[in-house]
Parts: C-alpha cells; sequence; structure tokens
C-alpha cells in the first residue's frame, strides 16, 4: 500500500523518520489480535508494523510484496521461534511449493539445516528443487516411506507442516524422539503428539519492523524468492477463497484492492 498520512498520534515527521513519510510505498501486516483484516482500500495500521518497499522495485514486482508479509513474518516465527532450528539439523516441510513453504525452505536453510526435504506434488518437484530442497513426490510416492529410507529409519529432527490435516499424526512416526513437529494453522490440536511424549508448537506470529526488514533483505537479495500465482480484484475476493479452499496452491494468491 501507499502511506496516506499519519494518525493523531504519530505526526508526519516520526514518519519519516521511519522512512514510512506520506507517499512512500509500504508492506506489512496488522498484529494477530486484529481481526479487521486488510482487504480495504484504506485501513489503519500501526507504524511498527509497516516498513517502505525499496524504490527498485516496479509496479510488476509489487504483488509479491503483498504476499510477503503474512507468509514472511509465520516462516521467520515457524523456523526461530516455534522450532528453534540449529544448525546441523535434518528437516521435513510439508508444502514446499506453497506460499509460507516457499520461504520455510530458504530460512531453514539460513539457519543451517543439514538436510531439507519438502512434499508437494510432482508437478511442483522443480520449484522445491529450486529452493534448495529435495523433493518428495507425495501424489507419486507414500512420502513417510520415502523419508524413512533417506534418514535410513532414523527420521528427521524437524518437521515444519504447513498442511496439518492430513500430515501432522504420521509425520510423529517420522520424526525422532529428540525432534519437534511444528503445525503452523493456529487451531492445530497437538494433543496426538503430546500423548506420544513428541514435542509439539504452533508458532505466534510477531510483527515488527526488525523482522520485516529480514524479509526486504531476502527479497532484495534473491534469497526469499515468493513466487505469486494469481492476483486478482477486490471484487473476486470470494472466488479466491474458494481457490483456496480447493488447496494446491502454489506461492501466494493476492487481492488487488486498486483493481
Amino acid at each position: 500500500g501507499t502511506v496516506l498520512a499519519a494518525g493523531p498520534d504519530l505526526d508526519e515527521a516520526e514518519l519519516a523518520s521511519r522512512g514510512l513519510a506520506p507517499g512512500t510505498r509500504v508492506f506489512g501486516m496488522r498484529g494477530p489480535q486484529d481481526a479487521r483484516g486488510v482487504a480495504a482500500e484504506v485501513i489503519a495500521i500501526s507504524a511498527d508494523d509497516l516498513a517502505p518497499i525499496p524504490d527498485s522495485v516496479t509496479e510488476e514486482e509489487l504483488p509479491g510484496w503483498a504476499g510477503l508479509a503474512l507468509a514472511g513474518l509465520t516462516a521467520i516465527a515457524t523456523v526461530h521461534d516455534a522450532a528453534g532450528l540449529r544448525e546441523g539439523q535434518s528437516v521435513l516441510i510439508h508444502g514446499g511449493s506453497g506460499g509460507v513453504g516457499q520461504l520455510l525452505i530458504p530460512m531453514a536453510l539460513e539457519a543451517g539445516a543439514s538436510h531439507v526435504w519438502a512434499t508437494g506434488r510432482a508437478a511442483n518437484a522443480e520449484r522445491i528443487r529450486e529452493l534448495g530442497a529435495e523433493p518428495v513426490a507425495y501424489d507419486e510416492v507414500d512420502w513417510q516411506q520415502a523419508i524413512r529410507e533417506a534418514t535410513d529409519g532414523d527420521g528427521v529432527d524437524v518437521v515444519l507442516d504447513t498442511h496439518y490435516f492430513s500430515t501432522f499424526e504420521p509425520s510423529l512416526d517420522v520424526v525422532r524422539p529428540d525432534g519437534i513437529v511444528v503445525a503452523l494453522p493456529s487451531l492445530a490440536d497437538l494433543t496426538p503428539a503430546h500423548d506420544r511424549g513428541v514435542r509439539a508448537a504452533i508458532p505466534a506470529i510477531v510483527p515488527g519492523r526488525d523482522r520485516l526488514d529480514q524479509l526486504v533483505h531476502g527479497m532484495r537479495s534473491g534469497t526469499y524468492p515468493l513466487e505469486v500465482s494469481q492476483v486478482l480484484p477486490l471484487e473476486q475476493i470470494g472466488e479466491a477463497h474458494r481457490i483456496l479452499e480447493q488447496g494446491h496452491t502454489r506461492g501466494k494468491l493476492v487481492i488487488d484492492v486498486r483493481a
């Protein structure tokens, strides 16, 4: 979006000192406790939850930045806060070609993962490979068996599960005894893991300028090459939700409130 003006508790000089002067192109997201959403032409949002988009970003590249904040902040919280991923650990990511999955792969590698496997459809295997992970085509092979064979039966240290519903409980069979399974849906039921003595967690998204700046650096350097599969106008937001509910969306689906 574009900054219109400062709110009553913040003057324009303070905005400018943060690089957010009126007219500046920005990206960000409201805190998880704010349920108002952002699918609107004009919103009010804390300056702490925004960062400027670099001037070098073209109009054609803006959809990627629109989809970056939620996916990127979720990925950071998953890899660093919930999983506490350490150098040398092995990782399985469910949904490696999805919007969050495409950021989980490079972030896991940045954190020092020794090996990253990512599930996805066979049609998306090349994309997963481009991001640096070894694809596991769940529509062609038994992914559990594939992971067991790849790890000599030991399993992985960390499972990052963007799917949850069909993959959470089966993942408990391929994680090492001292490993952890992170389920991304905020309402995920972790009871099956706890009943089996397996560590499990749900990431809590933490907005903020420092993490947004990390995403800016990753986008500009090409480390976080987030893919946008489709851009729809605001009037088609219902169709956008139907597409998401069907599953198998590759990358991010973006709503353009200007269209």
